[in-house]
């Protein structure tokens, strides 16, 4: 698998046109307007799918702080009752 860096542009795999940019692609008359808004929707859908993924991704790590809380809280516990019996 390709890491990130190594990825090519997004416009280089419909068009197999390197280095373009998305005016430069709108403005080309070679390009029909039915593959422009295939490539608009599919950039909408992967816009949608990315902030679908970072919704779930934030509140997952929301329950995984709230857990190592619980954990840290759970294990401090313990060791301060031995503190005070210690002491007495």
């Amino acid at each position: 698998m390709l890491s990130y860096g190594e990825c090519p542009p997004l416009l280089e795999f419909p068009f197999r046109r390197p280095r373009v940019s998305l005016p430069e692609l709108t403005e080309d008359p070679q390009i029909s307007e039915n593959s422009r808004q295939v490539l608009f929707d599919d950039l909408q859908r992967s816009t949608l799918q990315l902030r679908e993924q970072v919704s779930a991704l934030q509140v997952r790590n929301r329950e995984l702080e709230e857990y190592a809380h619980m954990v840290a809280h759970d294990l401090k516990e313990p060791l301060s009752v031995m503190g005070f019996s210690l002491q007495a």
